[in-house]
C-alpha cells in the first residue's frame, strides 16, 4: 500500500450540543493528537458541524441527531424515519470507511436511560462502531463513562462495543472495573483523567466576559455557580434540586455574605429549551431575593474562556460534571452535585470524594452551607496543591495520546 499523504482520525461523541465540557474534551483531544501529528485530517461528527466550524474551525458533518432536539421525541435517529432526507447518513458511512481510527468520546456515552433500537447515544455509538467493524478501520473509547444500565440489553450492547475496541480508556473507577468485566483482555482498558485537564484557562477573556455580566472584584468572597435541568433524571429527589440549589443560594448570601457568578456548562440554543443552563440559572436566580449579588453570564463562551471564570472565584458550587473539573484546574475547591455516579467517580480520583453531595444529601441545606464555608476557607497554598493535583492527573493522558498517534502511523504506512 503506498504512503497516503496524512492519517486520518473520525471523532464520535456529542459534539455540536453547544456543551462546554464535551467541547473541552474534544479541543484536549484533537491539540494532543496534532502536537504529535501536525497533518493529521480530523473529521467530528457533531450535531451542529457549523458550531465546530466557526468556534474551533475543526472538520465537521453531520451525525445521526435531529437539528432542533424537540424533534428527536418519538422518532428514531434523523435519517432513520419515513420521510427524512438520508444523504448525511451516508457521508458518515464514507467518512469511517476512510479513516484510519474511529475515536467514541468523550463522555458518558454507554448508557441506556434513554435506549431503543435507533435512539440514545448508546444506540447511536453501536451504529458508528459497527461500520468501522465492517470497514476493517479500528476503533478506541476515549474518556467515557460506561453506565448505569436500566436494562439487560443495554449491557449487552454496551458489551459488545467495548470488547471490540482496540482500547478503552475510562474516566472513573467504576467504568474501569465493568470495562473489565466486559472484556476478557484486561491490558487495554485504561483508567484515565478527563482530558479537560489538560486546557488552560483564558484570563482575559473570562474578566471580559465577567465584566459583561455586572461582576466586579470586591472584598466579598464570590462562589461559582454550575444549575442544569434534571426533570428527565428518575430520582425522587431530583424533583426537589432546584429547590435546594435557591435555598444554598439564597442563605449563602445572607448567611456567609457571598456574590454568585451563575456559569453555564451548556448553552444548547437549538435543542431543547431545558438543556440550556441559562434558562434554569436565570429561574434560581429570580427566587433569590438579593439580585445585586447575583451575575449571570448569558453570552457563549469557549471552554478556555469558562475554566478561567472559575479561577476568579473562591468557591464552586457545580452540577454539570465539568464544572468540577474546570474548578479543579484553576485550585478553586468545589461542592459538587453527585446526580450521576461520573461525578462522584471524578472527584474520587482527585481525593476528593468528601467535596461531593448527593441529590438527597442537598436537601440539608445546613450540611451544604457549611461546606461551602469550609471551602471558602481554603488556603492559596491548597489552591495550589489542588492545581498542581490537576495539572498531574492530565499528565497521564499522554500515554494514552501516543499510543493513538502510533496506531495512525502503522495505518498511514
Amino acid at each position: 500500500m503506498s504512503k497516503r499523504a496524512a492519517p486520518s482520525v473520525v471523532i464520535d461523541g456529542l459534539y455540536g450540543i453547544h456543551s462546554q465540557g464535551d467541547d473541552a474534551m474534544l479541543l484536549a483531544l484533537v491539540g494532543g493528537l496534532r502536537a504529535r501529528i501536525p497533518e493529521l485530517k480530523v473529521t467530528v461528527l457533531s450535531r451542529d458541524p457549523r458550531q465546530l466550524r466557526h468556534s474551533y474551525r475543526l472538520h465537521a458533518i453531520r451525525n445521526f441527531d435531529h437539528p432542533p432536539f424537540v424533534h428527536e421525541r418519538g422518532y428514531w435517529f434523523y435519517g432513520f424515519n419515513p420521510g427524512q432526507p438520508r444523504k448525511h447518513l451516508g457521508a458518515v458511512r464514507e467518512t469511517i470507511a476512510r479513516a484510519d481510527l474511529l475515536l467514541i468520546g468523550g463522555g458518558n456515552l454507554l448508557l441506556d436511560l434513554t435506549h431503543d433500537w435507533l435512539r440514545g447515544p448508546l444506540a447511536w455509538h453501536a451504529i458508528t462502531s459497527e461500520l468501522a467493524h465492517t470497514y476493517r478501520v479500528p476503533y478506541a473509547l476515549f474518556a467515557n463513562t460506561i453506565g448505569p444500565f436500566a436494562t439487560r440489553f443495554g449491557a449487552d450492547r454496551a458489551g459488545a462495543i467495548v470488547r471490540a475496541a482496540i482500547e478503552v480508556g475510562v474516566r472513573d473507577r467504576e467504568s474501569f472495573d465493568l470495562a473489565r468485566e466486559l472484556r476478557s483482555t484486561h491490558d487495554a482498558v485504561h483508567l484515565l483523567p478527563d482530558p479537560a485537564l489538560r486546557l488552560r484557562p483564558d484570563l482575559a477573556g473570562a474578566a471580559a466576559a465577567l465584566e459583561a455580566a455586572g461582576w466586579k472584584p470586591s472584598a466579598r468572597p464570590t462562589i461559582a455557580v454550575s444549575v442544569r435541568d434534571l426533570d428527565w433524571l428518575e430520582d425522587a429527589a431530583a424533583r426537589d434540586y432546584l429547590a435546594a440549589m435557591t435555598r444554598i443560594c439564597s442563605r449563602a448570601i445572607d448567611e456567609i455574605g457571598v456574590r454568585l457568578i451563575f456559569v453555564p456548562q451548556c448553552t444548547c440554543s437549538i435543542g431543547r429549551v431545558a438543556e440550556d443552563d441559562r434558562g434554569i440559572a436565570r429561574s434560581v436566580a429570580a427566587a433569590i431575593d438579593r439580585p445585586e449579588r447575583c451575575s449571570l453570564i448569558e453570552e457563549e463562551l469557549r471552554p478556555e474562556v469558562t475554566l478561567g471564570i472559575y479561577h476568579h472565584a473562591q468557591a464552586a458550587l457545580v452540577t454539570r460534571l465539568h464544572g468540577a473539573v474546570f474548578a479543579a484546574v484553576c485550585g478553586t475547591p468545589a461542592l459538587a452535585i453527585a446526580y450521576l455516579p461520573k461525578v462522584r467517580g471524578f472527584l474520587r480520583e482527585l481525593g476528593l470524594e468528601d467535596a461531593c453531595l448527593s441529590l438527597a444529601d442537598l436537601q440539608d441545606t445546613d450540611r451544604a452551607l457549611a461546606s461551602l464555608e469550609r471551602l471558602l476557607s481554603t488556603t492559596e497554598q491548597a489552591r495550589a496543591t489542588l492545581r498542581a493535583h490537576a495539572a498531574s492527573a492530565a499528565a497521564r493522558l499522554d500515554a494514552q495520546l501516543d499510543r493513538f498517534a502510533d496506531i495512525l502511523r502503522r495505518r498511514e504506512i
